[in-house]
Formats: structure tokens, C-alpha cells, sequence
């Protein structure tokens, strides 16, 4: 059987790709737990769509990063969604790892911004 097709997937990572340009604007941080998922997501889904999105990636950015590999994992995050200037494959071999390794590393942080931006659950 074949993965599904997810209609928001190619808004989220437009929605990545655009976090790279506006990520420099100033945002106050926000005043709850950084450890209660579901507080952070609660916290997003209140915000205007622009900051929404901002914040959704900014949270999986964070996530992310907190991981054991999660400097490697947004190294191919950088790469191929938010510069867009190598291929998944492109930047599996500047990691290094396989390119199912960054297939599902990238896989797995669309689905968190998802996530975080409550389109699933």
C-alpha cells in the first residue's frame, strides 16, 4: 500500500520556506512551559495566520534541535526546504546520511510544524 497524500503537505512546507525570510522579525516570546507541547500548540492556535506559521516552525525548529541528531536533521531541513539549495539527496551527502535517513528526517519535521500548526492531530 502507498503512503498517503496529505492535502496541507505542500502549504507546510511553503509555509517552512517562508519562515527562512521572515524569521528575523521581532516577535515577543511567549510567557509559558517550553516542555508542554500541547500549552506551546494551544498558544499558536490563538495567533494571527502570519505569526501562526512563524511560530509553528520556530517550535519544531526548537523541538528539533533538542533532538540527538537535530543539528544534522535542520542541516537538511536548511538545504532543501528553507534555502532550497540542494536536492534531498544533495544534502543527505553534506550530512552525511542515507537518503531515506533525510527523507525521513524531513518527512518527520513537516509533520511536526503540522502539527504545531493544528492541522493534525
Amino acid at each position: 500500500m502507498s503512503k498517503p497524500r496529505y492535502d496541507w503537505w505542500s502549504y507546510v512546507k511553503g509555509m517552512i520556506f517562508r519562515y527562512s525570510k521572515r524569521k528575523s522579525e521581532k516577535w515577543m516570546a511567549p510567557s509559558i512551559d517550553l516542555s508542554d507541547r500541547n500549552a506551546i500548540r494551544e498558544y499558536i492556535r490563538n495567533l494571527p495566520v502570519e505569526k501562526r506559521e512563524i511560530e509553528a516552525v520556530r517550535f519544531a525548529v526548537l523541538e528539533t534541535m533538542g533532538k540527538p541528531t537535530g543539528k544534522e536533521r535542520l542541516q537538511v531541513v536548511r538545504q532543501v526546504l528553507m534555502d532550497k539549495t540542494h536536492t534531498l539527496d544533495g544534502a543527505a551527502y553534506l550530512v552525511p546520511c542515507h537518503y531515506k535517513t533525510a527523507q525521513q528526517w524531513q518527512s518527520e519535521f513537516i509533520k511536526l510544524v503540522a502539527w504545531y500548526f493544528t492541522l493534525v492531530e
